[in-house]
Parts: structure tokens; C-alpha cells; sequence
């Protein structure tokens, strides 16, 4: 009975442990939400949904908004193997490893990140 007892226990403290792990994360960027400038030191991508600096959390379909061109340092991690001749890199959130510092005002469907003295325009990407 002593020995159930102390499993009982040990198995709160671990579930208590992870729902206040869970709690740190603060959900889906939202349009509604504002960001000061973060630095974002860590991504984790799982099922395509990224979790930055475990803190915030995006759709991996996030994608960069410019007109002609955009700065030469982002590389293709999505890249086929085989390229066709109308491949097109459009790139996404995923494709900018930090660190970088990301913001976003409030109420609009967009977020910036800087890096390399480049600020990088993306929309709110959704399912």
C-alpha cells in the first residue's frame, strides 16, 4: 500500500510539472496579439507547427512577403531533390534559422523578424 502510495505521488508532481511546462507556451500568434522585439534563440518544428524559444507558436506555412527579391543569406531547406524548371522557392518561417529578433504589432496579420540588418516581412500562416 506504502508503495502505491509513493507512485500516486510521484505521478502528480510529474503531471503537475507537465501542465506547468504547458503553460509557458502562450498559444498560437494571433492578429490580435502584440510582440515587443524577442530574441529568438531556439526553433522546434513538430508536425508543422513551430514553437519559438518555447514561448511562441506558429504555423510552419508562414511565408515572407516581397516583391522581386529577398536577401540572398536565406537558403532553400525545403529544396527538392530533383528540380523541375518551374520550381519556385518561395520562402517560409522555417526557412530562417535563428537566432533573429521577431515583432509584431497588434491587430495586423503580419510579423517582422530582423537578422543580418535585414527586417523580413511575414503573414500569419493558418491551417
Amino acid at each position: 500500500m506504502e508503495r502505491l502510495i509513493k507512485f500516486f505521488i510521484l505521478f502528480l508532481i510529474l503531471l503537475l510539472t507537465g501542465c506547468l511546462h504547458q503553460e509557458k507556451i502562450q498559444g498560437f500568434i494571433k492578429v490580435e496579439d502584440e510582440i515587443t522585439a524577442d530574441t529568438i534563440e531556439s526553433v522546434t518544428i513538430n508536425r508543422g507547427i513551430l514553437t519559438l524559444n518555447k514561448k511562441y507558436t506558429l504555423f510552419s506555412n508562414c511565408f515572407l512577403i516581397y516583391k522581386d527579391s529577398f536577401p540572398k543569406w536565406i537558403e532553400d531547406y525545403g529544396e527538392p531533390d530533383i528540380k523541375s524548371d518551374d520550381y519556385f522557392f518561395e520562402p517560409f518561417i522555417t526557412d530562417i534559422k535563428p537566432p533573429y529578433v521577431i515583432y509584431k504589432f497588434k491587430n495586423e496579420k503580419y510579423f517582422y523578424i530582423i537578422k543580418n540588418n535585414d527586417t523580413l516581412k511575414f503573414e500569419l500562416g493558418d491551417f
